[in-house]
């Protein structure tokens, strides 16, 4: 089974890791490294203005909001919870469109990764 998570990190750091896997091979070989250690793998690698890691959640998966929706007049608080319903990949960022958990299920904002932060919670 693959974990999936997100993992924010400074722009140099990301900006070092994608000169490393530049070669879609490297990210093979690192990725069987992390499997044959039980670690989660890196299923894509993303650049956002703060620079950062990202894994790909799947349709099915449940997430939680785990810091402050950047860019919305009224964002859903840290905490809330849903499950993906599908995922659109556009360019260097990526947009989840979500059922949310009660009191939020009237909502229908789709958070985006990067800036937005979301962990899989099953």
């Amino acid at each position: 089974m693959s974990s999936k998570l997100t993992i924010q990190v400074p722009a140099e750091v990301a900006k070092q890791l994608l000169a490393k896997l530049g070669d879609p091979a490297k990210l093979e070989e690192l990725n069987q490294q992390l499997a044959a250690e039980g670690l989660p793998q890196i299923m894509a690698v993303e650049r956002g203005l703060t620079g950062s890691v990202v894994t790909a959640l799947e349709p099915g998966d449940r997430i939680r909001l785990v810091a402050p929706m950047q860019d919305d007049p009224d964002p859903l608080p840290v905490g809330a919870t849903g499950k993906i319903e599908s995922v659109h990949v556009i360019d260097d960022w990526t947009q989840y469109r979500v059922t949310w958990d009660a009191p939020h299920d009237k909502r229908s904002l789709m958070p985006i990764v990067p800036p937005d932060v979301l962990e899989k919670i099953a």
